[in-house]
């Protein structure tokens, strides 16, 4: 019989999580993630496996939040532009405020080029990003706020790579202005 286990697995996991967006998962150590998550070493493994498998839970559980909240975010926009607007617009307190930038950015930058299982996690996400917004340039189409000329999810991709770059720029640009008038200026080549 298994030994009943004296945390909260979501609770552990939601602090790996910021252990890994703080540090990446090379500089984060084992110690730092169990002192973090308030366990032993066996449990981290027993319950998580690996350090590889923590972080790609940790990575999956973050990318599950952000998708949630991003839903959110775009549903209170009064027209498919303001909805795009406030997604860009939310690259610019969140890196500023905090430095770690984006974790799914993070994770892209660091690990994903040589970490195959990391690299499909991600694309997974980035995907389903992709196609949330490429329903919401539809609906600019439709509208006529965003040029007919423009695949939706061409340019839903384009939406994803600029609010990337807003966050890479963000860690050493923490003038709000400049990252407001990038975001402005990226989101306006999809106008008519």
């Amino acid at each position: 019989m298994g030994r009943i286990k004296q945390f909260k697995v979501e609770d552990a996991l939601a602090k790996a999580t910021d252990v890994f967006w703080q540090k990446g998962f090379e500089a984060a150590s084992l110690t730092d993630l169990t002192e973090e998550m308030g366990i032993q070493r066996p449990s981290l493994y027993d319950t998580f496996g690996s350090k590889a498998e923590l972080y790609r839970d940790a990575l999956m559980a973050y990318q599950a939040g952000a998708r949630a909240q991003l839903e959110k975010l775009l549903a209170e926009g009064t027209t498919p532009v303001d909805s795009l607007r406030r997604f860009l617009a939310t690259a610019i307190p969140d890196s500023i405020n905090d430095r770690k930038g984006c974790f799914c950015v993070n994770a892209s930058i660091e690990t994903a080029s040589h970490e195959a299982e990391i690299q499909e996690v991600l694309q997974k996400h980035f995907l389903q990003v992709q196609t949330l917004l490429a329903r919401y340039v539809s609906a600019g189409q439709a509208a006529g706020e965003i040029s007919l000329d423009l695949s939706p999810m061409d340019a839903a991709g384009y939406l994803l790579t600029l609010i990337h770059g807003l966050h890479v720029t963000a860690r050493t640009t923490a003038d709000p202005a400049i990252l407001t008038a990038r975001a402005e200026c990226g989101l306006s080549a999809l106008l008519p």
